[in-house]
């Protein structure tokens, strides 16, 4: 009886060594950043301030490096082989970083926090989803809350909701990241103009 038991672990040994084989043969995830394009930012009048910008936090759902995308209603489901390359909290302050300095709003912008600043910028990342619907390409929505503040005094200037919905060019991880990248970008030039807003400027674009 030894014979047919040897033979039946010499199978199960094989089957075991080609399933680990396949995996290994999988190409690793691809991985997918949140830029700025410069040309999206508006240019607005200088002031001799400087700006913190804190570090942006995320709540449950967005601090995660997978991409997700829902199908139903409270239901979010993430690509398996596509992800960011970080979490889009912390793309998100690279990008709000660059904008401000694109605009040229402030005399300088920071992330410091132990350099002396006049305002502090506080982002919470509320939403970043791909969304499907049965028929169609679907749409990225973006939710941000933002709250800048006068310093030493901590005095409250504007206290903002942004929400943006943008195209989605396809279903799949790659329209995801298209459309998170329009959304994105949308947020940050609402969030360069309520900032010049909240401190009387004529906030015009470009």
């Amino acid at each position: 009886m030894s014979g047919p038991r040897t033979r039946c672990l010499w199978l199960l040994l094989a089957v075991l060594l080609g399933g680990c084989a396949g995996l290994q043969r999988q190409p690793p995830p691809l991985d997918f950043r949140l830029e700025l394009e410069a040309g999206a930012i508006p240019e607005l009048p200088r002031q001799d301030g400087i700006l913190r910008i804190a570090r942006p936090e995320a709540v449950a759902g967005t601090d995660t490096r997978r991409i997700a995308y829902r199908l139903q209603p409270h239901q979010l489901r993430y690509y398996t082989r596509s992800r960011w390359i970080d979490s889009p909290a912390r793309m998100l302050g690279t990008v709000l970083a660059g904008g401000f300095e694109a605009s040229g709003l402030f005399r300088a912008v920071t992330d410091d926090g132990t350099l002396p600043a006049d305002y502090l910028l506080k982002t919470q990342l509320l939403r970043l989803e791909q969304q499907l619907p049965p028929d169609g390409p679907g749409t990225v929505q973006l939710q941000l809350r933002m709250q800048l503040i006068r310093l030493p005094e901590r005095q409250l200037l504007a206290s903002k909701l942004i929400r943006v919905d943008a195209p989605s060019p396809g279903r799949n991880a790659a329209g995801a990241v298209a459309g998170a990248q329009a959304a994105l970008e949308q947020a940050v030039v609402e969030a360069i103009l309520a900032t010049a807003a909240a401190l009387g400027l004529p906030a015009r674009r470009g």
